[in-house]
């Protein structure tokens, strides 16, 4: 690859070059009160999340000794316009992204009546990614409520795991939306609890900064 089309980001924060140890905290506490920044913190540093305490810079400092990160100029930009585009062909847009146009009567009956002769309710069939047992550790990760995707996937997956191989290992992790915080309007506001006024707890893809910390420590402790 083209060295120039290669940005490289550090680690660690030296001097007046800001790494990824500061842009993480930026992220997890952008727009927040220091009360909700630091209950964010506070939510990372425990035994679920691997005890993440950012006052010990694991990123910046991190066991691997990783100094710097690279990635391709643009490659966030280019991964959205990308999906984007795919997406355009489908028919979707941004004022229309309903399956509505799928639901016509005849396969909205196919599909209650599980009638196997519809072509369409045939692919659906077939495209069912339940229907298999991992014969690896798996955890199964989800926040208690998404307004987007439900965690329904996740439970009715993980049962079927256990219902097939009840030794696993298997796992099915549950988040409390409230232990993570992001400013108001970023996430849903369905939930009563103790955020200052301007926040609201983790939803759809705010969660990531928060939830990838969980993955990066089901990855470390795996058997």
């Amino acid at each position: 690859m083209d060295a120039q089309t290669v940005a490289t980001y550090p680690t660690l924060t030296s001097g007046s070059t800001s790494g990824l140890d500061n842009f993480y905290t930026g992220v997890i506490c952008q727009s927040l009160s220091q009360q909700d920044c630091t209950t964010n913190e506070n939510n990372l540093n425990t035994a679920q999340f691997g005890n993440f305490n950012l006052a010990a810079n694991p990123i910046g400092k991190n066991a691997l000794g990783i100094a710097t990160v690279t990635q391709s100029t643009g490659y966030s930009q280019k991964v959205a316009f990308l999906t984007y585009a795919l997406a355009a062909n489908t028919g979707w847009s941004l004022d229309n992204n309903a399956v509505t146009p799928l639901l016509t009567a005849a396969y909205a009956s196919a599909l209650q009546n599980r009638d196997s002769s519809n072509p369409l309710y045939q692919q659906v069939v077939s495209a069912d990614t339940y229907l298999f047992t991992p014969a690896i550790s798996i955890t199964l990760a989800s926040l208690q409520k998404v307004s987007v995707v439900t965690r329904k996937n996740s439970d009715v997956a993980y049962a079927y795991f256990i219902q097939h191989n009840a030794a696993g290992p298997y796992k099915e992790i549950l988040v409390n939306n409230n232990n993570f915080l992001v400013a108001g309007g970023l996430a849903v506001d369905y939930f009563s609890m103790g955020a200052t006024s301007g926040a609201s707890p983790v939803d759809h893809s705010t969660e990531l900064p928060f939830m990838s910390v969980l993955i990066l420590n089901e990855f470390n402790t795996a058997p």
